[in-house]
């Protein structure tokens, strides 16, 4: 997952088995020149007004695709029930899951993640 430094330093901080990696960043031919090959005369439109401090954040859990076994993780996952379906809202601390529980929501469960593979 691509994201801003400061959020994946406190991601890190809060739950075990996340790493950050550095991005490369390689220059876009697009930012100078048009789809057309032509130079390109003003600033395109579509780059970023200022530059922005992007991180690569991962789980180092390994899990073996050939026999993959259920890893516990240490975060919980808030999942939110319409009518019709259900969806997952937020990932949650233990901490977070106490509190929402004592909320008691009707329309919300949380659950104890677990990695599948």
């Amino acid at each position: 997952m691509f994201t801003h430094r400061s959020i994946a330093e406190q991601l890190v901080k809060t739950f075990s088995g996340l790493k950050v990696n550095e991005i490369q960043w390689r220059g876009n031919p697009l930012e100078h020149t048009l789809n057309n090959g032509k130079p390109r005369i003003k600033r395109a439109k579509w780059l970023p007004e200022k530059e922005v401090d992007i991180v690569y954040i991962y789980s180092d859990t390994y899990v073996d695709v050939n026999n993959p076994q259920p890893v516990n993780a240490d975060f919980f996952t808030a999942i939110r029930a319409k009518i019709d379906y259900e969806h997952n809202w937020l990932m949650c601390t233990q901490q977070t899951k106490e509190k929402l529980e004592a909320m008691k929501f009707k329309n919300i469960r949380i659950v104890e993640s677990t990695i599948k593979g």
